[in-house]
């Protein structure tokens, strides 16, 4: 407002528009404080991304190693099975075939 259009106002209307003011700053305020303690988690979460992704990283790793020692295991089982398995005939391929071996 212009200087002198403040200076024709009442007392009265001083105080409301410095009432209107006052709640104005004030819930701009508490929006303020709302949008830095976002603004304040939200920083922490991307700060977290990166050990995140070290940490999700890492895991495939384990989890790699995991599956390659599984593996080497079950190899290591079969070649021991078949080293002590006595020999067994082979099965027929065609139901025919083994029909004809039981008549």
């Amino acid at each position: 407002m212009a200087e002198r259009k403040l200076r024709r106002l009442s007392r009265r209307e001083l105080i409301e528009i410095i009432y209107a003011l006052e709640k104005k700053d004030a819930e701009q305020q508490t929006k303020i404080d709302r949008l830095e303690q976002q603004l304040a988690g939200r920083m922490v979460i991307l700060e977290n991304a990166g050990s995140i992704a070290d940490a999700v990283v890492a895991l495939n790793d384990l989890f790699a190693v995991a599956q390659r020692t599984a593996d080497d295991y079950l190899q290591s089982v079969r070649v021991a099975a078949k080293a002590f398995a006595p020999e067994q005939p082979a099965e027929p391929s065609d139901k025919n075939e083994a029909v004809e071996e039981q008549q």
